[in-house]
């Protein structure tokens, strides 16, 4: 199974590569924020465009300080480290970026592939697999410099290492995890609950086999997850004196808790000042995708149990319920990775129907590609 993902990300990523940048370079630019990219000269720096930018200021300066604004302390330290280090051997920092994102990408599959194999049909596991690789907000996978790629790569490998029973890899992973998005927490329950479950004499176990009387060594072990969040923590509290200034900071992007994000009341308002239907699109696409996402919890409960249920509803809802007006959503679901499992395990009782899905997704994740490469906000 690994075999055929690493073909799979590959083949796609390559395409994917070749589409973003001849977009970057030949397809007249979208107009967006000066600050963010204010010239389409080097079409390769692209890849940093957005967040991205933020990340390679991160890798390349470190965390700034500003008393008003948007901030760089918004954005959590595992994937910008990376980077940096990335950076010494090719002494270029976007380039640098783009590696690490492919690397983790690649590292997605392989591992995604991995924890299906354990529990799905051949038939089912390759369309799961697909189901995440083609999914339009996978591009994300596939070279920007955006941390999603090291996260779930991370996260998916602590579970792979928790079911093959080294949970202290899997404490060692999920810091890493926690440490590069605020979604990170989420991981710690999750490896937790599946930690519990495992330690279970009548659960079913893929790989491992604990008993009973490993619960405790086994809860901790992946409770070492927690200290990605720790140290981040600890390091604003050191040179902020505030050791939530990540939450706080999120008052750059008016997104800060209150009445108005957790209503969406932004969302109403975007999209009743939309002056075209390709702006109205961006915008409705993502609270779809958490529609569709929550609706599949269901059947990850049932065909994989409680813990990837409880992990993947968590990874849809927490975003959901901190961002103004859901946009990001698209991004972010690719957390809750069960998911793709549950819709790939659902897509193979109708052949003709997956087939057909799989493609137009895939053509989707294509426009995406496009659209990001001529300097679209998608997500």
């Amino acid at each position: 199974m690994w075999l055929i993902a690493a073909c799979v990300y590959t083949g796609l990523g390559m395409v994917i590569l070749a589409v973003t940048a001849g977009s970057a370079y030949w397809l007249p630019a979208y107009h967006h924020h000066l600050a963010v990219m204010p010239s389409r000269v080097a079409w390769w720096r692209v890849w940093a465009d957005w967040d991205g930018d933020w990340y390679r200021r991160i890798a390349q300066s470190g965390y700034g300080y500003a008393r008003h604004g948007q901030q760089s302390i918004a954005f959590f330290p595992s994937y910008p480290l990376v980077v940096r280090l990335v950076a010494f051997l090719t002494g270029n920092v976007v380039v640098a970026g783009v590696l690490t994102t492919l690397a983790s990408g690649a590292a997605v599959a392989v591992l995604f592939g991995e924890w299906l194999s354990d529990r799905l049909a051949r038939p089912a596991a390759v369309a799961s697999l697909l189901a995440l690789l083609v999914y339009p907000y996978a591009f994300y996978l596939y070279g920007p410099m955006y941390a999603d790629a090291l996260f779930l790569a991370c996260a998916i490998g602590a579970f792979v290492a928790l079911e093959r029973g080294y949970p202290w890899v899997a404490g060692a992973l999920g810091a890493v995890a926690v440490a590069a998005r605020p979604i990170g927490i989420v991981l710690v329950v999750g490896l937790i609950a599946r930690g519990w479950e495992l330690t279970r004499s009548e659960t079913a176990q893929p790989k491992a086999k604990f008993a009973a009387g490993d619960r405790r060594r086994v809860l901790m072990a992946v409770s070492v997850s927690a200290l990605g969040l720790a140290g981040y923590m600890g390091y604003l509290w050191v040179t902020r004196g505030d050791a939530l200034a990540f939450v706080s900071a999120e008052q750059g992007w008016h997104q800060s808790p209150g009445v108005s994000t957790w209503f969406k009341t932004a969302l109403f308002t975007h999209v009743s000042r939309a002056q075209s239907i390709d702006t109205v699109l961006r915008l409705v696409a993502h609270p779809i995708v958490m529609i569709v996402a929550l609706a599949l919890i269901p059947r990850v409960v049932k065909r994989f149990g409680r813990a990837y249920g409880l992990y993947a509803a968590l990874a849809i809802l927490l975003p959901a319920v901190a961002t103004k007006d859901f946009f990001g959503m698209g991004r972010y679901a690719l957390a809750a990775f069960p998911c793709f499992a549950a819709a790939g395990d659902l897509i193979t009782t109708r052949p003709r129907v997956a087939r057909l899905g799989l493609a137009a997704s895939a053509a989707v994740l294509i426009l995406v590609a496009t659209q990001f490469g001529r300097g679209a906000y998608l997500s």
